[in-house]
């Protein structure tokens, strides 16, 4: 997991840092079989939002086809308007309003490891699939590339791609689906 993958998360922290400036680190307290924290990265002149990412989900290679085994390793992110609430007494004070965008992330983080399934671009997830938390205000998702940083090199030889997770309307959901 990545508490005790230290390749991984030295690698996480150094490419984040690199690219959002200082993060911090929520870190998971009690973890099932795949450890998830998130790295914050604050809102700046040049990213005028919140970026949240996962460490943890690259701990373990997702099972791809064959073809696909360079998408074996990822990590998901997620941006958040500069406005939105970042600190603990904000997420406790109204969890399903404030929380679910983290909630999300750290489901679809271990939706592979508990689907033995993989995530990669251009796939799709609703409330259909997967054992999300009740309490997750679930909202269809598409997975894409980010603009910028898309890939960490691990020293060890893992490539880790990063997936950006954007929320969709059911309508859209149901474009994407029927477009292809």
């Amino acid at each position: 997991n990545c508490m005790h993958d230290q390749i991984l998360i030295e690698s996480v922290t150094k490419h984040l840092d690199h690219f959002l400036g200082e993060t911090q680190v929520l870190h998971e307290l009690v973890s099932g079989d795949v450890h998830i924290d998130v790295f914050h990265g604050y809102p700046s002149e040049e990213r005028p939002f919140h970026t949240v990412v996962t460490c943890g989900m690259a701990s373990r290679a997702m099972p791809t086809p064959e073809e696909l085994t360079h998408f074996s390793h990822a990590e998901l992110m997620l941006c958040l308007p500069k406005e939105w609430p970042m600190t603990q007494a904000q997420w406790m004070k109204d969890e399903q309003k404030n929380y679910w965008p983290i909630a999300l992330l750290k489901s679809l983080a271990r939706f592979p490891s508990d689907t033995s399934s993989f995530l990669t671009i251009g796939h799709t997830i609703d409330n259909q699939h997967g054992p999300f938390p009740a309490s997750l205000i679930w909202t269809p998702v598409l997975l894409a590339f980010p603009e910028a940083f898309k890939k960490i090199s691990l020293p060890d030889g893992r490539i880790v791609n990063l997936l950006t997770v954007i929320p969709l309307f059911s309508e859209e959901l149901t474009c994407v689906r029927d477009l292809g």
